[in-house]
């Protein structure tokens, strides 16, 4: 066999929301023998935001006026609520775009094809909450108790400072890892299929946003402390199979799939160190980087690191099975359970409580179909 050459180019172009988007796809692959295909890829995508992100209805928040509640004799107790409302919608989020690149081979041998693809993903533009500080102007107020019911005079206005939550795009992940396959030729004595999978991917999600948190000392300068987002990161490998079975005599087809978990871990930690504060105004100030770390001026803004390491105590597997039945008259009947074994098994968290690990569930279905 001579060496083979492709490649494949493809565009699109689309305006979601006013945005244009173009999203090539390349894809191409050399072949220098029977043995050995190299390949490799690269795409961009963009994704809408969703009808519920983009129009979430008007946002109101509640004040309480004057001193709160009020107890008036021969009346109880009575209160009144000023409510402001928000901009509603979220009319400037943009498209998501995703960043997709792989390189793989091919190796065919004489007992089966074996498949490995790295690849290296980048989402930018991600959607997420962010909080706001707001600044409204409330009524004061001064108690009327003289009118029946009891009823307030406005005597003023005052600021009042609160935040509000909103979606932006402003979330970065990125994924990296490699997947296999390794397809064994049928076994014709037995009619039986197998192939093996396996992967591992190692994702970092870093949202380019800010948090606050209220100052441990509520008559200091310094209202709220201002953090840059938490980074997470994780990684997980996995293994399984398929294996598929032929009775051709009888038309039965027994298909048993695996899923094996062998390594998943969750990393939060991090130090909690004040990049700036909120005013009383919630006007926001900067913190000079060698000021960020001194408990002496900033020990009420500093939190403690957070702690947020999880790691899989041991392995997890599940196992689904599927029996297909196909009869001379063009009917073909499927019975399939997902956890068919009803495996259920538990950790023991950080104050020592035994959970249930979330794997797929004990599910059982019967599917129908008839061909003419």
């Amino acid at each position: 066999m001579s060496t083979v050459y492709k490649l494949d180019l493809g565009l699109r172009y689309d305006n979601q929301l006013g945005y244009s988007t173009f999203q090539p796809r390349i894809n191409t692959s050399y072949a220098f023998d029977r043995f050995l295909r190299v390949r490799g890829g690269f795409g961009v995508t963009s994704k809408a935001p969703s009808l519920n992100q983009l129009y979430t209805g008007n946002r109101y928040y509640d004040y309480m006026l004057g001193d709160g509640i009020y107890s008036v004799p021969g009346t109880g107790f009575i209160g009144w609520i000023e409510s402001f409302k928000l901009a509603a919608d979220n009319p400037d989020l943009k498209p998501i775009k995703t960043y997709q690149s792989e390189i793989g081979f091919d190796l065919n041998f004489k007992f089966g094809t074996f498949n490995l693809t790295g690849f290296y993903n980048t989402m930018k533009d991600g959607i997420t909450t962010v909080e706001d500080p707001f600044t409204k102007q409330a009524s004061l107020i001064q108690l009327n108790s003289t009118t029946t019911p009891a009823s307030y005079d406005v005597i003023g206005k005052r600021d009042i400072y609160f935040f509000s939550n909103n979606l932006i795009n402003a979330l970065k992940s990125e994924d990296i890892g490699a997947e296999m396959f390794f397809t064994f030729n049928r076994i014709k004595a037995l009619n039986l299929d197998i192939q093996l999978n396996g992967s591992f991917t190692k994702t970092t999600n870093t949202p380019n946003k800010i948090q606050y948190s209220a100052s441990t000392i509520l008559t200091a300068p310094e209202r709220y402390a201002v953090y840059n987002g938490l980074v997470t990161k994780s990684e997980q490998l996995n293994l399984g199979s398929n294996f598929n079975y032929h009775l051709k005599k009888v038309g039965l087809i027994l298909s048993l799939r695996t899923e094996h978990i062998l390594m998943m871990n969750h990393n939060r930690n991090q130090n909690r160190y004040p990049i700036g504060y909120l005013d009383d105004r919630m006007v926001y100030h900067a913190i000079p980087v060698a000021d960020q770390t001194n408990t002496d001026k900033y020990g009420h803004l500093i939190q403690k690191p957070v702690k947020g390491d999880e790691s899989l105590q041991r392995a997890l597997h599940n196992f689904h099975l599927r029996i297909s039945k196909d009869f001379l008259n063009g009917f073909k009947v499927s019975v399939y359970t997902t956890n068919v074994l009803g495996l259920k098994p538990t950790y023991i968290d950080s104050v020592k409580v035994r959970n249930l690990y979330p794997i797929a569930e004990f599910s059982l279905g019967a599917k129908l179909e008839y061909t003419f």
